[in-house]
């Protein structure tokens, strides 16, 4: 058995939890800031979502979408959940199956794109376009920074992190004459 705070294989695991029983127990636990697997609970809400956005049956789904999305959120995390889920269950943002279908491991695959941009020519432009896929997907600017605030460390090579740290300037306003205008270069994407 795995101790509470090892990330665990979620693909079988997320499926059986949301079979549509225990869509209550869920939302009680997700909400349980010291429930040990709080984080896997929050993975299997973002998980049913991104079933239902891929069944393409919404109707089939209504009803327990309508009993959760009743339920009072009592924390951020959850809270966070109710909006990007009712955006994209409107169409309002763009459904991205490493967010919503592997959410509990979704820095790790952040972490492995940008890694990988970095090592292709022209990754500060790379980096740039990522970002704003990432905006495309009801990403705000602030949790872009901090996706790509987490992929940098001590041990990065310093062209990389001048890489990620002159993108995390363009999407912070700081970068006179370079920066990420969200709004109006997302049309041209």
């Amino acid at each position: 058995m795995l101790a509470h705070n090892e990330k665990r294989s979620a693909s079988d695991w997320d499926s059986y939890v949301m079979n549509g029983e225990n869509d209550d127990l869920v939302f009680l636990l997700v909400n349980d800031e010291v429930c040990p697997e709080q984080e896997f609970f929050l993975h299997c809400l973002y998980y049913f979502i991104g079933e239902v956005c891929i069944s393409n049956d919404m109707e089939k789904y209504r009803e327990r979408i309508d009993n959760l999305f009743s339920k009072k959120a009592l924390l951020p995390s959850v809270v966070q959940w109710k909006e990007k889920a009712a955006l994209l269950l409107a169409g309002k943002i763009t459904f991205d199956s490493d967010f919503w279908l592997n959410y509990l491991f979704f820095q790790d695959i952040q972490r492995r794109n940008i890694e990988d941009l970095l090592c292709e020519p022209n990754p500060t432009e790379k980096l740039k376009q990522y970002a704003l896929q990432l905006y495309t997907k009801g990403f705000s600017k602030e949790e872009i920074y901090e996706i790509f605030l987490n992929c940098t460390s001590s041990t990065m090579e310093q062209t990389h992190k001048d890489n990620l740290e002159d993108v995390m300037d363009m999407i912070t306003g700081w970068y006179v004459g370079k920066n990420i205008d969200f709004k109006n270069e997302v049309k041209i994407i």
